[in-house]
């Protein structure tokens, strides 16, 4: 089975180095095309600060892992995910073709310090699904199919929380506010193109914006 392993995010600015790199240059984007897209609207979906799980399916059995095939996952969490994802449930909605990653986040207790209000349990969100079974490259699903296999499924799918340009990102993000997800503050942002977008390499375009990038006092 292919289990690609989640593709890093680029934040939308470089760091200075002469502070170690905590601080962001805002003159500088890290790529070219953050800079030329800046002004578009953007989708903006709520960062879980958690662990990254994947869940892959190749038509007749299910296998997990983190974002990398070394990584640990909790036991807890590993328990949840079997008890959820079992082949008859994968083949009713996925069928039996496979060549299908699911990735999310793991997060509750004992996960990132927890800080989620998830009644003591770990859970599962899913932000991405991926088939990897195309004959050119792998294929990322549009939003709206996400959504639709998390329903299908029954999990929980990371919300959209706003759209707009990058610099209105910003301002959004520099507000302390309550996750949708729990009850501690919110991470931050995830932030595609409204209409995805792909690099000239193939890469996707997504960038990612954290409240203690921009909230003075906030730990690095």
């Amino acid at each position: 089975m292919l289990m690609l392993g989640y593709h890093k995010i680029d934040s939308v600015y470089k760091r200075d180095p002469a502070d170690k790199y905590k601080r962001f240059l805002t003159d500088q984007y890290t790529r070219p095309e953050f800079e030329l897209l800046k002004d578009i609207d953007w989708t903006w979906t709520e960062k879980i600060d958690g662990t990254n799980v994947r869940v892959g399916w190749d038509g007749a059995a299910v296998q997990f892992g983190g974002r990398t095939d070394a990584a640990q996952m909790p036991m807890r969490l590993l328990t949840r995910l079997q008890s959820k994802f079992t082949p008859e449930l994968m083949t009713q909605v996925l069928g039996v073709q496979g060549g299908i990653v699911l990735y999310g986040e793991g997060y509750g207790p004992g996960i990132q310090g927890g800080g989620y209000d998830t009644n003591r349990e770990q859970r599962f969100i899913l932000f991405d699904v991926l088939a990897t079974d195309q004959v050119e490259r792998p294929c990322w699903f549009a939003r709206e199919s996400v959504v639709d296999f998390a329903g299908q499924l029954g999990i929980d799918i990371v919300p959209v929380v706003g759209h707009g340009t990058i610099a209105e990102a910003i301002e959004f993000v520099r507000v302390p506010r309550q996750s949708p997800c729990g009850t501690r503050l919110s991470e931050g942002i995830v932030l595609r193109p409204t209409v995805e977008l792909l690099s000239r390499f193939g890469g996707r375009i997504i960038t990612k914006l954290k409240l203690r990038d921009f909230v003075v006092g906030q730990e690095q």
